[in-house]
């Protein structure tokens, strides 16, 4: 992986995850690149379930036929792991 290519986490590359990919089915893979606390983007839940609620009631209701785009803003922080 990295160390085979004389990199390293974070020194050389960045790395970022998604929706805590240290609790994932990958998280054996992801352990053993990470050696720093990872950069991780989470969906907001509350809001997707927010918005989703929107949508849904407005085609029961019948109030809003046009299709619109939905921007949910995600979270952005350091997700620890127990590497170090």
């Amino acid at each position: 992986m990295l160390d085979d290519l004389g990199l390293s986490h974070p020194n050389d590359v960045l790395l970022a995850g998604f929706d805590e990919p240290m609790a994932s089915w990958a998280a054996e893979t992801v352990r053993n690149v990470i050696r720093a606390p990872l950069l991780v983007v989470w969906p907001d839940a509350t809001e997707v379930g927010r918005q989703a609620v929107e949508v849904v009631l407005s085609a029961i209701n019948a109030t809003d036929p046009k299709t619109r785009e939905h921007l949910i803003r995600p979270l952005l922080g350091w997700q620890q792991n127990d590497l170090n």
